[in-house]
């Protein structure tokens, strides 16, 4: 399917969604990348059209949440009809769990291992091994 027969600005739009499905990581948006992007549809654009571009969004990327938004600049403009996309839950913590200690996607197969002895004194042990996961940085299947 083709979502530039929908599309206020076409090349922008599809080039957006493109490096926002691609990028590797998910950080909290302090980072520079985007939490979410915005598709302006045109005004043309129907609920069952909507739909349609919903689907194929959703077909395109599972991970991806999507969302319509009415919006308007001022009382005498015209509705402007925009899909946000965002990462779902879902597809955020996969992400998350990708990466490693070092912060950077399994695919580069960090090197760092880290041996300790822990002792602990009237203490859960399921507590103890969730505050060195946090210490260390890992999840704890990791342990």
């Amino acid at each position: 399917f083709d979502l530039s027969s929908y599309l206020e600005n076409p090349v922008h739009d599809i080039l957006s969604l493109y490096r926002f499905c691609h990028q590797r990581q998910f950080l909290d948006g302090n980072d520079g990348l985007a939490v979410e992007i915005v598709l302006e549809l045109l005004p043309s654009v129907g609920k069952d059209e909507r739909r349609t571009i919903h689907g194929i969004i959703s077909k395109g990327c599972r991970d991806l949440y999507t969302d319509t938004r009415h919006t308007k600049q001022n009382e005498k403009s015209p509705e402007r009809t925009e899909i946000l996309v965002k990462w779902s839950r879902q597809g955020s913590r996969g992400r998350k769990r990708k990466r490693n200690s070092c912060g950077k996607p399994k695919s580069f197969k960090c090197q760092e291992n880290v041996i300790c002895v822990m002792r602990k004194q009237k203490v859960e042990h399921l507590a103890c091994i969730k505050h060195l996961c946090s210490i260390v940085k890992c999840g704890t299947s990791d342990i």
